[in-house]
């Protein structure tokens, strides 16, 4: 197949495209198609693990590999480690063309990895006098218990000397697979506000984050005594939903609205005031208990992204992110 007959085909309202799962490996493992691919065949996977094929795309496995969802998952985590992969080439390059530059390790989710959008990590270390080497092991769709198993940050870290670790976990927790757990059906405001609307299994969600944190805090003061941990607690994300007003910039709630919608929580305003409790509660109660540790610094994004600066529900536009970026940015150079 030609490859001007594969790339620019997928995409079409109601259109469904089959490519092949060895011409799909093809086309990413080239470096000149790659890109093409990736926006052309791929989706931030919203909630889910990592990113997902487009709207419309059935890829059709090898003979050798009939499990569709086995090939999904492998084609995804090639996307994730070939930007990996690269994100490293950039870093090697950045410390020879700038030796005294600070040398930074990030781990992170989405927001500091996404396929398709210019991401935090993106940001600071773009532009002809970029500020920081990041050398990151993101991975879109991560969560912070999958960071803390595997553990790369630290010891690359270690590795690098690095000046600092940037942190962004804990967003796929609170608002990932578990989020409509985490919601009670509506009822009338009886004085508690929103929090009403969280029940015990979001309580016990924010306990086991704060562990985790404190975990990862101890253990990097510990083992890298003279490093600078930045963590972050996201921005106020806007639930979408079912009808957006494009006039109004809303997004669809395909992912976050549709969960608030099925607990009867339909009234925007206060949809948004459900998750800007959830997410103060993560600031302040997961991330509040280590930003007292020496070697912990926090960087508060909450209200950096503009309304008109989201993507999506969850992840902003490149200008969003580069307002989380630029927080970020000042929190390390205030401490450094």
């Amino acid at each position: 197949m030609a490859e001007d007959e594969v790339l620019g085909s997928a995409g079409a309202a109601g259109q469904t495209v089959t490519v092949q799962e060895r011409e799909l490996r093809r086309l990413l493992l080239d470096e000149t198609t790659f890109d093409a691919a990736v926006e052309e065949y791929f989706s931030i996977g919203g909630l889910q693990p990592g990113v997902e094929f487009a709207p419309g795309v059935q890829v059709e496995p090898d003979p050798a590999t009939r499990e569709r969802g086995l090939v999904g998952r492998a084609l995804l985590s090639l996307v994730n480690d070939i930007l990996t992969r690269r994100r490293h080439a950039r870093y090697e390059r950045m410390v020879e063309e700038h030796p005294t530059i600070p040398r930074v390790v990030a781990e992170g989710d989405s927001w500091f990895l996404h396929p398709l959008i210019p991401d935090v990590i993106d940001q600071l270390t773009s532009g002809s006098e970029p500020r920081l080497a990041i050398k990151s092991y993101a991975a879109a769709g991560d969560t912070l218990a999958s960071m803390w198993r595997t553990n790369e940050v630290l010891a690359a870290a270690e590795r690098e000397n690095a000046a600092a670790i940037l942190l962004s976990g804990g967003g796929n927790d609170v608002l990932g697979d578990q989020f409509p757990a985490f919601l009670n059906a509506w009822s009338p405001d009886d004085g508690t506000g929103p929090a009403r609307l969280l029940n015990e299994n979001f309580e016990k969600k924010v306990g086991h984050l704060a562990s985790l944190y404190e975990q990862i805090a101890l253990e990097a003061r510990r083992r890298l005594p003279a490093t600078l941990l930045v963590v972050h607690g996201y921005d106020y994300v806007l639930p979408g939903v079912e009808k957006p007003d494009r006039s109004l910039h809303q997004n669809p709630g395909k992912w976050l609205g549709r969960h608030l919608t099925a607990a009867g929580i339909t009234e925007q305003g206060e949809r948004e005031d459900v998750l800007r409790h959830l997410l103060d509660r993560f600031s302040d109660e997961v991330l509040g208990p280590i930003v007292s540790l020496r070697n912990v610094a926090y960087a508060d994004t909450r209200g950096a992204v503009g309304v008109h600066e989201w993507a999506d529900e969850i992840h902003p536009t490149a200008d969003g992110f580069n307002a989380v970026a630029a927080r970020i940015l000042r929190t390390v150079e205030d401490r450094l």
